[in-house]
């Protein structure tokens, strides 16, 4: 289902929001402040970002500029909500790398239609994103004995086909002291079915529990497969962290 984040510093616009879009089927997330935002924007690397605009300050300045400085979320489109018809705020809007915009109060076929218009441009990105790659695994060392995997395409597709050529028996060997995550943030989506197949990849690892840092997926993963026993599942990067930090394996 596609995923789409709302900020806006108002409650009520964003409920408006969200029963404008009921029936849509579409995932939709709320928060009343940017930080909160950003933290579901990092976790759930969403469709679609909505922002309830009154002024253009450096809250919002700062928010989009690291959305489109940082890879990951660089291509997620971004639909301003502005409070007034200002033409000098919107034009600046666009400038920062808003990709449309709409006015309060909010029609539901129009926000309907420009919500399908974005999804759609959030699609292809992820589209060219994805063919552009040469490889859908990715292995870093963030830090000495910890293991970086990076599913960065769907699992069935991209990630199966290059699972026996990376997970030979020499990575495995040379990992097998270390802690090891997977991160599943970057797939656009993934099934149930894939969530077996997820489990059955780590099944490679032997008896290494290795972690998973699921995101918008934790649902998935924990409906379609016995993962939640045979690893350990975090929603967050930072929850990892915490976790890495309790068992003094990072400082």
């Amino acid at each position: 289902m596609d995923v789409i984040i709302a900020i806006d510093s108002e409650e009520e616009y964003l409920d408006n929001t969200e029963s404008l879009l009921s029936g849509a089927k579409y995932n939709f997330v709320k928060a009343t402040e940017f930080k909160k935002g950003m933290d579901y924007v990092k976790t759930a690397n969403p469709d679609l970002l909505m922002i309830g605009i009154r002024k253009i300050d450096k809250e919002l300045i700062d928010t989009v500029q690291f959305l489109k400085k940082n890879p990951n979320t660089k291509n997620i489109p971004i639909l301003g909500i502005f409070k007034e018809q200002k033409r000098a705020d919107i034009e600046t809007g666009f400038k920062l790398g808003i990709n449309a915009y709409l006015v309060q109060p909010l029609d539901k076929h129009r926000l309907l239609d420009k919500v399908k218009e974005l999804m759609e441009i959030s699609k292809e990105n992820r589209s060219d994103q994805i063919l552009s790659r040469r490889s859908h695994i990715v292995i870093e060392n963030p830090a000495p004995s910890l293991t970086k995997i990076t599913f960065k395409s769907g699992i069935y597709k991209y990630v199966l086909p290059q699972v026996k050529k990376t997970f030979n028996i020499e990575f495995l060997r040379t990992i097998e002291m270390n802690q090891c995550y997977i991160d599943l943030r970057e797939i656009p989506d993934m099934t149930v079915e894939e969530a077996v197949i997820l489990e059955k990849i780590i099944g490679l690892f032997g008896n290494k529990k290795v972690s998973i840092i699921a995101g918008k997926h934790l649902g998935k993963i924990i409906a379609g497969s016995d993962l939640s026993d045979k690893s350990n599942l975090f929603m967050s990067l930072e929850d990892y962290v915490v976790f890495l930090k309790a068992a003094k394996i990072l400082s």
